[in-house]
């Protein structure tokens, strides 16, 4: 699957044992621009892609931004919504998009995102906003963003990252949001050796007892590499430990793994 046309102004499926095109969308209108495309984890089929036109007075794409979900297997378009809509997690029932504004697709340009996340129900065509996630700000702090979010297995838990500012200092945090509850639980709370570090790529075990995250001292708010490492604990706040990932020309410099892979469960 690619952008077709200058900077991405239409989009086309491939098969990728024969190279044929098996989906095309049309031309988008003039001015109007791809943004982000991803494929729904449980019906292979459907692809929800956000087009866009530059802001006024920016050269983002951040207005009018619309979503739209295709089945490139028949070419029917399954929905068609307009809105705030930036960076795009599937849930992995298929049936929720949790999303953030539009700027949230510029993140490593050290675009922040302090709004509350929303999840757009595709069943019901209804969206909710978590507001309480920017609202949990310690005292003392600032909040500067969130991001990483992530499904967990269960369509009702959401793991994301927290970057807090403090006397010119920054303070990371990764935390859980339940859908059921509105509880919002962050294992790493009081965790002495993130300091000075921020969380990202957090992502829990199929039985979602562990999570295992990076923390770092480059963060989502730029795209460079610094020292970081792997910690993996338990959605109750124990048994944390960490360990180097990756060092690079013999060291000192010190990464993060680059993805996780779980063994699945019995």
């Amino acid at each position: 699957m690619e952008w077709s046309g200058e900077n991405g102004t239409g989009i086309y499926v491939t098969d990728n044992e024969t190279g044929q095109i098996i989906w095309e969308s049309e031309p988008f209108q003039t001015g109007y621009y791809g943004t982000r495309f991803a494929w729904s984890p449980k019906d292979e089929g459907h692809l929800v892609y956000l087009t866009g036109k530059l802001g006024e007075f920016s050269d983002f794409i951040t207005e009018p931004i619309t979503l739209t979900i295709v089945d490139v297997t028949t070419g029917n378009v399954l929905g068609s919504y307009e809105g705030n809509f930036g960076m795009v997690e599937w849930s992995p029932d298929g049936n929720k998009l949790l999303y953030e504004d539009a700027l949230s697709n510029y993140k490593n340009y050290g675009v922040a995102f302090t709004d509350a996340p929303c999840i757009l129900f595709l069943n019901l065509a209804e969206k909710r906003c978590l507001r309480a996630i920017p609202r949990l700000v310690p005292d003392g702090h600032q909040l500067v963003t969130t991001g990483s979010y992530e499904w967990a297995p269960d369509n009702q838990t959401i793991l994301y990252a927290y970057i807090y500012e403090t006397q010119g200092n920054w303070l990371g945090k990764l935390c859980i949001y339940s859908l059921v509850t509105g509880y919002i639980n962050c294992p790493v709370e009081n965790l002495e050796a993130i300091n000075g570090m921020t969380i990202g790529a957090p992502d829990i075990s199929p039985d979602q007892q562990f999570i295992h995250f990076c923390y770092s001292a480059s963060s989502m708010l730029n795209d460079y590499v610094d020292t970081g490492y792997d910690g993996l604990i338990r959605v109750d706040g124990t048994g944390f430990f960490s360990w180097v990932g990756a060092t690079h020309d013999g060291g000192p410099f010190e990464t993060c793994s680059v993805g996780t892979l779980w063994r699945p469960s019995p």
